[in-house]
């Protein structure tokens, strides 16, 4: 039984990882969740695009990965790295390839986080806020 778990690791985890995709993706719990419109102009029914459009467009592309992307991958690794562990059946190499998983995703977030806090805290004290006249809310652009 061993052996064939073994022998099987790469088909396992991968039909565990697109079962994973296709059962969650598209469930109703998350509709919600990842609404963010990247482009709000030049199409139908909406405004031509400007030269400010660029800068607007640029904060959605953040924004939808930072709120949207960045947990759904962070949340997919985890659970490859969970996965490739639960079945790793004590063989060292693969135990440590998914601890090493595990931290790179928990490192990448914290990481990708922190630099959002410190560009905030840098941002607040130089006063950004106060010459560009945003409320505090320095990385949100409004286009009139």
């Amino acid at each position: 039984m061993k052996t064939l778990l073994k022998a099987k690791n790469g088909i396992l985890l991968k039909t565990v990882v697109v079962a994973f995709f296709f059962l969650f993706s598209a469930s109703p719990a998350f509709a919600g969740f990842c609404d963010v419109e990247i482009v709000t102009c030049g199409r139908n029914g909406q405004a031509m695009c400007n030269f400010c459009s660029i800068f607007d467009i640029i904060d959605r592309i953040i924004t939808f990965v930072i709120t949207c992307l960045v947990p759904t991958l962070a949340t997919l690794f985890l659970v490859i790295g969970g996965i490739t562990m639960l079945i790793s059946t004590g063989n060292p190499t693969t135990f440590n390839k998914a601890k090493a998983i595990i931290t790179a995703v928990i490192v990448g977030v914290v990481i990708i986080f922190l630099s959002w806090a410190f560009l905030n805290t840098f941002f607040t004290y130089l006063g950004v806020t106060v010459w560009t006249g945003t409320d505090n809310n320095w990385w949100q652009v409004k286009c009139d």
